[in-house]
């Protein structure tokens, strides 16, 4: 009886993992990723949460980031900076601030989105473990790269497919990627992963 429930724990365990290889397969196969969901962000310190829908793209190696309605916001690494540009709004229509930091070795961690959903997740995560409920199959990952830059990383999938991402920094303020939707390119747009500034625009070096 031992022996059989030994077997059985071994079975769900392979199979779950089965489920994180399938997607991982299909994810590094691609060449471009486009993920629509809700991300929402709470704040250790205040007990607030912020909540947008986002649009993801991701191709060789670069990431686009678009948010927010009210307080619209685009992010983008073209491989070399990392573009932060706050959007004119509803209330603030004449304002663009424009950001962009040097992305290093160093600091490349942030950009852990790339490596999760791409070609480096094995060398770039550790699977510590996975659970199953009825909501789904949750895996939980950390950063191999010390000291990490986000902590309590965990990815769930239902019916096979992937559903959220969940992550907290290093003061843990928790990040939620709730997915409605992905889908999957065989080519690249680079014109996704491309900034240039009007002339006119300042932008601050970070």
């Amino acid at each position: 009886m031992i022996l059989i429930s030994i077997f059985l724990s071994l079975s769900a365990s392979a199979k779950s993992f089965s489920i994180l290889e399938k997607n991982l397969s299909e994810w590094q196969k691609s060449k471009q990723i486009e993920i629509q969901a809700q991300k929402k962000t709470t704040s250790a310190v205040l007990n607030k949460v912020a909540d947008e829908t986002v649009k993801i793209f991701i191709g060789a190696q670069k990431i686009r980031l678009e948010s927010g309605t009210t307080d619209p916001q685009l992010i983008i690494f073209d491989g070399k900076y990392l573009w932060n540009i706050q959007l004119p709004s509803k209330d603030f229509p004449d304002s663009l601030e424009v950001s962009r930091s040097l992305i290093t070795k160093k600091n490349k961690q942030n950009l852990f989105l790339i490596d999760l959903l791409g070609k480096k997740f094995s060398s770039a995560f550790n699977v510590k473990k996975s659970e199953t409920s009825e909501k789904g199959q949750v895996f939980f990952l950390e950063q191999k790269a010390k000291p990490a830059v986000v902590q309590n990383i965990q990815v769930g999938f239902v019916e096979q497919k992937l559903k959220f991402i969940s992550f907290e920094d290093d003061v843990k303020n928790k990040t939620e990627i709730l997915v409605s939707n992905i889908n999957l390119k065989s080519q690249v747009d680079e014109a996704l992963f491309k900034y240039k500034p009007d002339p006119k625009t300042k932008v601050m070096d970070l």
